[in-house]
C-alpha cells in the first residue's frame, strides 16, 4: 500500500504499509496481517529511489525483494513461511548482497541468514 501523499512527499523516509490477505473459503479477502515497517520507503534505494522490487509467492509462504545503492548496489530479500502446528507467519531466511557497480562480479558480497524458528 502507499502512505497518502506519498507520490508527492520528497524527504519522507516512512516505511509503507504491508498487508498480507488471505483468501476465506467464502471468497472473501480478510487481513491476516499487518506490518508498517517491511516495505523499505520509496526514497530508501538511493540514487535508483524506489528499492521496492517485487514480491515472489512460494510453497506456504512469500518472498519481498528491495534493491538500492549508488557506486555500492545492495539488495535485500526476506522470506516468510506459514507455521501450521504454530498458526502463524515467520521469517525463514534473510539474504543480503552488495557489490561495487565497476567491478560487480570481484566485489561481490553476499550473506544467507538462517532464521531460527
Amino acid at each position: 500500500l502507499k502512505i497518502p501523499g506519498e507520490d508527492t512527499i520528497t524527504t519522507d523516509d516512512t516505511g509503507r504499509p504491508f498487508l498480507l490477505l488471505i483468501r476465506k473459503p467464502d471468497g472473501k479477502l480478510q487481513v491476516e496481517k499487518r506490518n508498517d515497517n517491511l516495505i523499505m520507503c520509496r526514497h530508501c534505494g538511493g540514487v535508483f529511489g524506489d528499492p521496492y522490487e517485487g514480491i515472489e509467492i512460494i510453497k506456504n509462504g512469500f518472498s519481498v525483494f528491495f534493491y538500492g545503492g549508488s557506486s555500492w548496489r545492495w539488495s535485500y530479500t526476506y522470506s516468510f513461511e506459514y507455521n501450521t502446528a504454530k498458526k502463524n507467519w515467520f521469517l525463514t531466511k534473510e539474504h543480503q548482497s552488495s557489490y561495487h557497480n565497476t567491478e560487480p562480479q570481484i566485489n561481490t558480497k553476499g550473506c544467507d541468514i538462517e532464521a531460527a524458528e
